[in-house]
């Protein structure tokens, strides 16, 4: 069963973690739905091409690295990114969609370029 999940599910199935992630940087105060709004919108125009459609249990550690260091966005942008789509990657886990998250170890240009 968790094996037919992981091949039928998506990023877009998981709309509703970038939803709370948004709403708990917003604070549910009165930009809370406009935050919720730029996360979902830069997950949309960034993650999504790349990897939206695609069934999650076929997405690897090595094309989320690809995705990273080949973003033309600024690495803290990517950062921020890379941290909404990791936090996908881990409620797939924690739903046993999926054994581990293939975005678990970041190697974020954000990171290296800070230094």
């Amino acid at each position: 069963m968790a094996k037919y999940r992981a091949l039928s599910t998506s990023l877009t199935d998981y709309q509703e973690v970038v939803a709370r992630l948004g709403r708990l940087a917003g604070s549910d105060g009165p930009h809370a739905q406009s935050v919720v709004s730029i996360v979902w919108d830069n997950v949309k125009s960034h993650a999504y091409p790349a990897f939206g459609d695609r069934p999650i249990g076929t997405i690897r550690p090595s094309e989320i690295q690809a995705w990273v260091k080949g973003s033309p966005l600024a690495p803290s942008a990517v950062h921020v990114l890379h941290g909404v789509v990791s936090a996908i990657f881990r409620a797939a886990v924690r739903d046993r969609i999926i054994l581990s998250s293939p975005a678990s170890r970041p190697s974020s240009p954000a990171r290296s370029n800070a230094k």
